[in-house]
């Protein structure tokens, strides 16, 4: 078998990720039996030394992806190719891809024109040549499913999860401040302004609580959101991008996870807090029901009452917060590595 690993060239976002993780169980569970085949513009080199691809081609990015892949793939007599990323070669047929939404249907303006119409046009044909399509929830499942008319038989659920790093790690300082975190952006599906409106309009009721965000606040498309009147506030702290060391000690310390979110194709962060000890206050559309189950407090995206009544519960019952941390730990545990990788092996050995 062979396995698309492009994503060793690209920056680390949750599909790499998904990526990365599944394709070291694959490594463990086939071993030699597996190739790996990348461009040779590999970035990440820690991982490229556990899959250990071979390296195809002179080009890099969609040229190599949609050329010198398959050109290779048909010189090697055509075998099965998984894909992990969303993109695959798209007139090569004997593959299966990973899509993990369809956000650039649902959220348009959060792509560049080009980008939209590019992906219009190929994803019809990439996903009906595909031998079999995965994605990351049964709402994800479902919404790709009707919109494209591919039937339901033709796909299969593979959970993210999250990574073993993500453990209690106490931090004297963090524990320190009651703050409440939120892993978001300035994207259109964050809703990021309740985060921000939600906190502000509790804080005078709740003096000792602060805001911690983490996560890209510069994206140039997304100027239409302003949060300059929320710069100067002493008690919201934005924190820019940070690593996963430092989000395991977020997570860890925090008085609750705010995440209302309007569109996630699962919300791995909703887990990820989770394993970490942290409760969690979340949105209850798209694909959040079916991950965060009954462990967390959840409001609809469009009502920033929701999210402040959340909040004051939280705030004004200790015992409810321990609840949802007891719960969370139970829902995370559901969710894991070797058993998406199993759910993926099912199809892969028909």
């Amino acid at each position: 078998m062979i396995v698309n690993a492009r994503f060793l060239t690209q920056q680390l976002t949750g599909v790499q990720r998904f990526a990365i993780e599944i394709a070291k169980q694959l490594r463990q569970i086939y071993g030699d039996r597996i190739t790996f085949v990348a461009p040779h513009n590999i970035s990440n080199r820690e991982i490229a030394e556990l899959l250990r691809p071979e390296i195809v081609g002179t080009h890099t990015g969609y040229y190599w992806e949609q050329i010198e892949l398959p050109k290779w793939l048909r010189d090697h007599g055509s075998p099965f190719i998984l894909n992990l990323c969303g993109m695959a070669p798209i007139f090569y047929s004997n593959k299966a891809v990973v899509l993990h939404d369809i956000q650039f249907v649902q959220f348009p303006q959060m792509f560049r024109t080009s980008l939209r119409l590019f992906y219009r046009v190929i994803f019809p044909t990439l996903l009906r040549r595909s031998k079999h399509v995965f994605s990351v929830s049964e709402f994800s499942v479902g919404e790709i499913s009707a919109h494209y008319r591919l039937p339901r038989s033709k796909m299969s659920v593979v959970y993210n999860a999250p990574a073993d790093c993500f453990r209690p790690v106490p931090d004297p300082q963090l524990s320190s401040v009651k703050y409440i975190f939120a892993v978001s952006s300035v994207k259109a599906n964050k809703n990021f302004l309740t985060t921000l409106r939600a906190f502000e309009n509790i804080s005078a009721q709740c003096p000792d609580l602060y805001l911690y965000i983490a996560g890209n606040m510069d994206a140039a498309q997304f100027k239409n959101v302003d949060i300059s009147p929320y710069l100067g506030n002493p008690r919201i702290k934005f924190l820019g991008h940070i690593d996963d060391e430092q989000l395991v000690r977020l997570y860890s310390n925090a008085f609750a996870l705010l995440f209302p979110t309007r569109y996630e194709g699962f919300g791995l962060p909703v887990v990820e807090a989770q394993a970490c000890g942290c409760p969690v206050i979340c949105s209850n559309v798209t694909s959040l029901p079916e991950v965060a189950a009954d462990s967390a407090l959840t409001g609809n995206p469009d009502s920033v009452s929701d999210f402040e009544a959340a909040i004051l519960r939280l705030y004004r019952d200790p015992s409810l917060r321990a609840d949802l941390i007891a719960r969370g730990y139970s829902n995370a545990r559901r969710f894991s590595w070797p058993a998406s990788a199993a759910a993926m092996q099912k199809f892969l050995e028909k």
